[in-house]
């Protein structure tokens, strides 16, 4: 079972932070409704951690052949959202032009971020590691773990694999290998006095 190591970040520099990764997460949903404007009525945008990836109409709303190649979409799969609506999702088609453009457009908006706080906290803060390390319900017996930062709005709370100065962080800081090295964190981040915040890290 892996350790993992816990922080609470508040104060000024916490809400700092906040406040910036939101601004990235409202300039990611700004753009992602512009290209929904582009599309006909009740056309949504489907975002995953990963940033926008498709476009989603209702089961009653397929879009025609002809209105695919026009707006340089094709069939991806028929997915559940929102608990139990089901939809047919769309990606771009990389055979027409007018995919490709759309493509690209895709990959500058998520490129900009990916509306997803925990990855932007992450990069913002420079906290990742990722470690492999023994798992029952795996295949193989082992999986990866990530660090995960979430938030309630006014303190920021860390979920690191690991510990700081453990085996794989010495190997690591001791053959030069910067990759998955416990990270170095900012004076305000500090160790809770209790537990309570773990809920939003599960």
């Amino acid at each position: 079972m892996m350790h993992y190591s816990y922080y609470v970040g508040d104060g000024p520099e916490a809400e700092k932070v906040i406040g910036k990764v939101m601004e990235k997460i409202e300039s990611f949903n700004d753009a992602c409704r512009e290209l929904e404007a582009e599309f006909p009525e009740g056309t949504l945008a489907l975002k995953t951690r990963n940033g926008l990836s498709m476009f989603a109409r209702r089961m009653d709303q397929a879009f025609s052949p002809e209105q695919m190649k026009e707006l340089g979409l094709r069939h991806s799969e028929d997915l559940t959202i929102q608990g139990d609506e089901r939809v047919h999702a769309y990606v771009p088609n990389r055979r027409l032009k007018k995919g490709k453009e759309l493509k690209q457009r895709i990959y500058r908006v998520n490129k900009h971020s990916t509306g997803d706080f925990n990855d932007e906290a992450k990069k913002l803060l420079r906290i990742n590691r990722m470690l492999a390390g023994p798992h029952a319900a795996s295949r193989t017996g082992m999986a990866l773990y990530f660090t995960v930062i979430a938030t309630d709005g006014k303190k920021l709370f860390v979920k690191i694999p690991g510990a700081p100065g453990d085996k794989e962080d010495r190997e690591r800081r001791e053959s030069g290998m910067g990759s998955d090295m416990f990270p170095d964190l900012p004076a305000w981040l500090h160790e809770p006095a209790g537990d309570e915040f773990k809920v939003f890290l599960r």
